[in-house]
């Protein structure tokens, strides 16, 4: 074997050692997005489902109050939340407070 096909074959050996490198890197990077998106997807859902049972908890305050349903519970929420400028989460959090405080009140006499 001369001395000039020795190096060829080393250099194709390093180019396909770079490569194989370079894929590996590559597929960390993906693999690294694709865990950071799925964190954010996940938190993103924790706080949904944590909206979704404020929201749940308000309609019931409505539905005990005026006697709705739970559609039309939800609309007057929504419709409150629309007039006041704020998400729905946030007045039906604000609701489910004072209903506590309502009922904290009531107890106490």
């Amino acid at each position: 074997m001369s001395t000039r096909t020795g190096a060829m074959r080393s250099m194709l050996a390093l180019r396909s050692w770079a490569n194989s490198s370079r894929y590996r890197l590559l597929s960390r990077c993906r693999n690294a997005r694709a865990l950071a998106g799925a964190a954010r997807l996940t938190e993103q859902l924790e706080k949904a489902l944590n909206s979704r049972a404020v929201i749940d908890q308000a309609i019931g305050v409505l539905i005990s109050r005026t006697g709705c349903t739970g559609a039309e519970g939800y609309d007057k929420l929504r419709s409150l939340s629309q007039a006041e400028h704020k998400k729905v989460a946030v007045v039906a959090e604000a609701m489910v407070g004072e209903a506590k405080k309502t009922a904290r009140t009531r107890r106490r006499t």
